[in-house]
This record gives structure tokens, sequence and C-alpha cells, in this order.
């Protein structure tokens, strides 16, 4: 048994030191040093560049913002302000795509929530520099929050955060480094490895238990947690994520939502149960500031 360990270990080290095959940037200017990514992070990441993309929707009032990222990389997202908003919230998305795929979910946050958003790309994702990573997008989500409270007038602590698959267990890594207003974890996982057995089978052993480990995470959160999950999510499986469920702090909520996947979680019951998350917000925490609103016109 200890030889089988020792060689699952050097093969756990050999696949994490492999150069990233196929992520080439087309930009002649020279891109900021960032970590090279793991082969999993390879497969993880599934990033669209602009301009493809919804990038010129329709009814939807926004703004381009530009963040600097820990690292130097320059990256991209979007500011969708609303008057007088009943909340300010920084939103993840998932491992494919990039915003500009998400302008149906950010007009209904604006126009019927009534409140005010920044969603950012990932390093490598749609106008955003450089190549992913999991510390790298981390990163990202950190300033885009710093950034999100400063455009919106509000303390960081007063963003809630909203993660979407790969963005929710983004948003929990976030809401345990500071509390946040509020947590919804749209669609996500227990951890990137549970994830993976679910999908790879044998291969999930080279992640890192501890990469994206929401499980360990959650239990540390301590504000109002909205969770909600497919029943027929095939890609997610909702049963895997009921440890998660049992670990979170007693303010948590989860919404199973029958006959919906991984990606068509935008049904009448999720809003409906969306609607009394964020009544209850203003029941018990003070309005944010006036938005920017007018500057995005």
């Amino acid at each position: 048994m200890g030889l089988y360990r020792e060689i699952r270990r050097a093969v756990r080290l050999t696949i994490r030191h492999l150069p990233l095959i196929g992520h080439r940037s087309n930009s002649s200017h020279p891109q900021p040093k960032s970590k090279r990514p793991r082969i999993y992070e390879w497969m993880l990441f599934y990033p669209v560049k602009y301009p493809v993309g919804r990038w010129n929707p329709p009814g939807l009032v926004k703004q381009d913002v530009w963040i600097e990222s820990k690292d130097g990389t320059k990256l991209h997202a979007w500011y969708c302000p609303c008057e007088n908003p009943r909340a300010v919230i920084l939103i993840t998305h998932g491992n494919a795509g990039n915003i500009a795929y998400r302008t149906e979910w950010l007009t209904i946050l604006q126009q019927q929530f009534r409140v005010t958003t920044l969603m950012i790309d990932y390093r490598g994702y749609g106008r955003s520099e450089g190549v992913p990573t999991i510390e790298g997008v981390i990163e990202d989500s950190q300033a885009a929050r710093t950034r999100v409270a400063e455009l919106a007038g509000v303390n960081e602590a007063d963003v809630v955060l909203m993660g979407e698959s790969l963005g929710g267990a983004i948003a929990i890594q976030l809401a345990r480094m500071i509390t946040p207003r509020a947590l919804i974890v749209q669609s996500s996982f227990r951890s990137l490895q549970n994830v993976a057995w679910q999908n790879y089978g044998p291969l999930a052993w080279v992640i890192p238990a501890s990469k994206l480990n929401s499980w360990r995470a959650i239990g540390e959160i301590h504000c109002p947690i909205l969770i909600s999950h497919g029943a027929q999510d095939r890609l997610i499986r909702w049963k895997s994520i009921r440890k998660l469920v049992a670990k979170a702090h007693a303010q948590a909520r989860f919404i199973l939502l029958d006959e919906v996947g991984h990606n068509d979680w935008i049904t009448a019951r999720y809003l409906a149960t969306l609607e009394e998350f964020f009544s209850a917000l203003e029941r018990t925490g003070a309005k944010p500031a006036p938005s920017s609103y007018a500057d995005a016109l």
C-alpha cells in the first residue's frame, strides 16, 4: 500500500507541473506573469473570448469596468447599476462562456429585482487578459468585490455574493475571507474533487482535496445563505451537495428545483424564492447607498 501511495504521489506531482497545452495569447502586448495552470485547471476552465457573445444586449443598463487583479492582470467586468437598489451584488459566473452569455440574467436582476450588479470575466475570459487558474480567478473575484463596493459606495461586507456552478465555489471562498451581506449559490458543488469523481472517475485523485472545497469553507460563513440546485442536473448531481447544505449555518436555505438541469435554473419558482430572499434582506439590514445609475445611461 505504501508503494502505491508513493507512485500516486509522484504521478500527481508530475501532472501538476505539466505545461498547459492550447492556452496561448494572441496579443502582441506582454502579459502579466502568473502561475502556469495545472492539467486539471485546463480541464476545468472553458473560456470564450470577445467578440463571441451578446455584447450589446437591448434593455440592460451597463458600463464597462476595468479592474486590475493582484498580479497586475487586467480584467473586464460589467457594472449594471439600479436606481435606489435593494442590494449590491458581485456575480461570479460558471466555467464556460463569458459575461456576454449571461445578459438575460443580468437584465432580470436589474429590472425585476432592482439590484445593482457587477459581473466579472475571470482572466482569459471575454476581454480579460491572462490564462485562468484557480488561485488566479479567486484573486480576480477579490479585486472585483473591492471595485463594486467602490462603485456602489458601500463596504465590502455589504456586498451580496452570488455564484453559479464554479462561481458558487468561488463565492463561498470569498465569503470565508470577508463575511458578506448574504451568499447565493446556484448549481454548485461540494468540492472540485467530488464533482471530478462524478464526471472523470478515478482521474479525480490528481486534484488536491483542498481545491475549491466548499464543504470545508461553508461552516465558517455566518450570513443569510440561499443554495439552489436542479433535481435533473446531470453534471453535478444534487444528492452530492447534501453534505454541503448540512454543513452550512442555520441561516442557510436550500431549494431543490424539480425538472431543472444544470443551466436552466431561471424558473418562476426560483425567481419567487429569490424575491423572498431579497425581501428578507431588506427587512433585516440597511439598504445600500444610492448607486451611480445615471452615470451608466
